[in-house]
């Protein structure tokens, strides 16, 4: 059978969500279920596309945070697309320095790192280095396993 897309089933009435994962395979799509938001968040790996199926009920997460979830899983797939070098230039923005002391750094010229910069910014949907940091802080990615 043809796997149809990704579900992820949150939520903590094991009885309920093993019965629809067990539908939802047999459709076709490709399940993970966990029993609590934080879970899922410390043990998930992000597959884009998919959906989350949420329990509202689940005393560790509710409609807020799911926003706040959502913003993180886009954040890592973003940050996940970027090059090495991208992650790099990335890396040394949100540190503050500027295109000519990242050239220094990595030992190129400054038109290369406006090059890198421009695909940092448009891979990570910033339309400014401020975005750019804010982004990068809110979703932790300095702890993420790719950062330098």
């Amino acid at each position: 059978m043809t796997k149809v897309g990704h579900i992820y089933l949150i939520g903590d009435d094991e009885s309920m969500w093993v019965s629809l994962s067990r539908m939802l395979r047999e459709l076709g799509y490709l399940v993970e279920d966990y029993s609590s938001a934080a879970t899922f968040l410390e043990k998930s790996i992000p597959v884009a596309p998919a959906v989350i199926l949420l329990d509202m009920q689940t005393p560790d997460i509710d409609g807020r945070q799911l926003k706040r979830v959502s913003m993180n899983l886009e954040a890592n797939r973003d940050y996940e697309s970027l090059t090495p070098r991208e992650r790099e230039v990335c890396g040394w923005l949100v540190k503050g320095l500027l295109n000519k002391d990242i050239a220094v750094k990595l030992g190129t010229i400054d038109a290369t790192i406006k090059v890198h910069k421009a695909r940092v910014m448009d891979k990570k949907h910033a339309d400014s280095v401020q975005t750019l940091v804010k982004k990068f802080l809110e979703s932790n990615l300095e702890n993420h396993p790719l950062s330098n």
